[in-house]
């Protein structure tokens, strides 16, 4: 629609959405609909965690050699 020469309002009401909605995806169509993460990021994230977990728990192996 926009090379056809559409208005951000044309289009707009042509396919029901608002124009602010029209015109952020004419500005940035890849970036369009990608949401971005919410809260506060983890401190350790799964992999760490994992490896402190094996560092500081012994395996059932350690634990029957003593």
């Amino acid at each position: 629609m926009i090379q056809l020469g559409f208005s951000t309002l044309q289009m707009s009401r042509r396919i029901t959405r608002s124009r602010c909605c029209v015109r952020n995806y004419a500005l940035d169509t890849m970036a369009h609909g990608s949401a971005k993460p919410t809260g506060r990021p983890r401190i350790l994230n799964y992999r760490h965690k994992r490896s402190v977990e094996q560092q500081t728990i012994p395996s059932d192996a350690e634990v029957w050699r003593t």
